[in-house]
């Protein structure tokens, strides 16, 4: 089954919230705390009038509120508005951000976003995933960079704190 739009994903490891540090420590108890929202998701199937370069059985990464659950005015439990059927979701290609195809060694962007690695000042930080609009002009991996005021996004890609921007945050190069 394929959506025409869509991508329908899991989410990776098939939990939706990431919210136990490595000792099993419970770091948030809230079903509505968008930071400890699992990110990752594995696709299961692209759309069926999708002609890009993720593929079935990618891992991408998402929206923060893809897997996100919320209580309505009741109490009553609710999924996102993402929520296909059995633990299954769909996706618009506007919230995810990055793919890795499981052939490839190393993340892609999506658009134009990008990921910083953030630096010791606050604004700057070095670029750790590119897009192919930026590196066109010479703007690629491992380039420092200053950012706009509340711009950064934190997300947690393979151990590591980055923050999502788009290359419009970008507003100096070193």
């Amino acid at each position: 089954m394929r959506s025409p739009f869509g991508f329908i994903v899991e989410p990776v490891g098939g939990k939706i919230y990431d919210n136990k540090s490595e000792s099993g420590l419970v770091t948030s108890s809230s079903i509505e705390n968008h930071k400890v929202t699992n990110r990752q998701a594995v696709v299961i199937a692209v759309p069926s009038l999708y002609e890009g370069p993720v593929m079935d059985s990618a891992i991408v990464v998402v929206h923060h509120n893809t897997f996100r659950k919320w209580n309505e005015w009741g109490g009553k439990e609710r999924h996102s508005t993402n929520f296909f059927k059995d633990g299954q979701y769909v996706v618009g290609h506007d919230h995810m951000f990055m793919y890795k195809n499981d052939w490839a060694d190393d993340w892609e962007t999506l658009r134009d976003v990008i990921f910083v690695e953030p630096g010791e000042d606050e604004q700057y930080g070095k670029i750790k995933y590119s897009n192919e609009i930026l590196r066109r002009d010479g703007i690629v991996e491992g380039l420092e960079i200053g950012f706009t005021p509340d711009s950064e996004y934190e997300f947690e890609i393979d151990g590591e704190t980055l923050y999502k921007m788009h290359t419009r945050d970008i507003c100096l190069t070193k």
